[in-house]
């Protein structure tokens, strides 16, 4: 959760910089308003807010313009990436480090009241989906369409 808008401005800058590293200037803050990944992504990160009004408010804001779903209570480290913010599911146990890039269609969910956690610098392609307690590894890349769930035959 993000507790302050110090931590907030924080994380966003976090978020816009790793997209315009090396731009700056008022073209690169037209280039930032007009870009819906990072609409997206600021609207993230209000739902992380613990406001519970701002939450409810960016999460509505999120599945009406976007058709992405934050559960409250996902933990999102700074550096958060989309490049085509459509269609995200992130369940609210879920933890992700920083650097994570996430394609349309990416469901991060819950089984048997379990959540994923993602390591640093983990691109996931289109129509991932990672369900239950599923450790993903720092720097890893999981290919398009892939689904990862607990290995259940030792249970």
């Amino acid at each position: 959760m993000i507790s302050s808008t110090k931590e907030l401005i924080s994380i966003v800058r976090t978020d816009v910089e790793r997209i315009y590293s090396e731009r700056r200037g008022f073209g690169t803050f037209l280039r930032v308003a007009a870009n819906p990944s990072i609409r997206a992504v600021f609207l993230i990160r209000i739902t992380l807010l613990e406001n519970v009004f701002l939450h409810s408010f960016a999460r509505n804001a999120l599945l009406s313009f976007f058709g992405i779903d934050v559960g409250k209570g996902a933990v999102i480290g700074p550096g958060l990436y989309l490049p085509h913010p459509l269609c995200i599911v992130i369940g609210e146990g879920t933890r992700m480090g920083a650097n994570i890039t996430l394609y349309h269609g990416t469901t991060l969910g819950r089984l048997k009241n379990n959540y994923p956690t993602i390591g640093d610098r983990t691109t996931l392609y289109p129509n991932v989906t990672v369900i239950g307690d599923v450790h993903i590894p720092a720097n890893t890349r999981v290919p398009p369409g892939t689904i990862l769930r607990p290995d259940e035959s030792n249970s």
